[in-house]
C-alpha cells in the first residue's frame, strides 16, 4: 500500500517516485515508478492520475480530507486531517537498488509524524515524512534493517505559507 500524505494534519503534496532524479516525467533518463502531480481537473474524491502511463493510479481510502486547490504550476491537493490514498497493485519495491523520492509541501501545521510518501511490502519500508513537529524529515529504508536518514529543518520556515521542495 501506499500512502502520500497519510497523517499530515494540513499539507499539499505532489510526490514523484523514479529510480533517478528527473526534474519531470520527460526528462528521467531511468524507469520511473510513479508520478503523482494532483493536478487532476477531477473533483476531491476522484482518482488522482498516475503521469508516469504505469496506471498506478491513486483513490483516497475511507473518509479523505481533500480538496483540489492551486498548485505551484496549475492545480494542486490538499490534504487535511487524517487521510490515505491507495495505490492498487503498486510495484514491489524490496529489489530496488536506488531511489528518489521528491514532492512540493505546503504545510499549515505539523504533529508528531507527518507523511509525504509511505509504502509498506510486509516488513519492507519506504517513508518519507516530516517527524518531531517538523523539526527533522526524514527518509527510511530498508537497508539491512529499517534505518531513517534524518534531515534538521526548521518548522517556522516550512510554515510560511510558500511552496517547499523536498527531496530524497
Amino acid at each position: 500500500m501506499v500512502y502520500p500524505g497519510h497523517m499530515i494534519s494540513r499539507c499539499i503534496v505532489c510526490v514523484t517516485v523514479v529510480f533517478m532524479a528527473a526534474s519531470h516525467v520527460a526528462a528521467a533518463d531511468k524507469p520511473l515508478i510513479a508520478h503523482w502531480t494532483f493536478d487532476d481537473n477531477s473533483s476531491a474524491g476522484a482518482s488522482c492520475a498516475d503521469a508516469s502511463g504505469k496506471g498506478f493510479n491513486a483513490s483516497p481510502a475511507g473518509k479523505a480530507g481533500l480538496s483540489r486547490i492551486e498548485g505551484v504550476s496549475g492545480r494542486a491537493m490538499s490534504f487535511s486531517g487524517r487521510h490515505r490514498l491507495r495505490v492498487p497493485g503498486m510495484t514491489d519495491l524490496t529489489k530496488v537498488k536506488k531511489i528518489t523520492l521528491s514532492a512540493w509541501v505546503m504545510p499549515a501545521s505539523f504533529q508528531t509524524y507527518n507523511e509525504i510518501f509511505r509504502k509498506e511490502d510486509a516488513h519492507f519500508r519506504i517513508l518519507f515524512s516530516f517527524q518531531e513537529n517538523g523539526r527533522i524529515l526524514s527518509l527510511g529504508l530498508n537497508i539491512g534493517g529499517y534505518m531513517e536518514c534524518d534531515a534538521r529543518v526548521n518548522p517556522k520556515q516550512m510554515l510560511d505559507g510558500m511552496w517547499h521542495f523536498c527531496a530524497a
